[in-house]
């Protein structure tokens, strides 16, 4: 009987910046995956505008789009 193969582990890399921390990950099979997420878990804005569920900022970086589908304000 043979011994199943190890697979080599996981590779996962981050690169924290001011506002976006970026992520690469490469799998044991060689497949990669990335991602930017926010470097911390606030974002300082002001309120300029609510229209039911729909709200406008500013003072916000640039965002790419879509990014903050899903939020909630508070």
């Amino acid at each position: 009987m043979s011994r199943p193969q190890k697979l080599p582990p996981w590779r996962i890399a981050a690169d924290t910046g001011g506002t976006f921390t970026d992520c690469h990950a490469l799998d044991p099979q060689g497949g990669e995956s990335r991602c930017k997420v926010l470097s911390t878990g606030h974002l300082r804005a002001s309120l300029v505008r609510r229209m039911g569920f729909v709200v406008r900022v500013a003072g916000l970086p640039a965002l790419p789009e879509s990014f903050l589908v899903g939020f909630k304000v508070q």
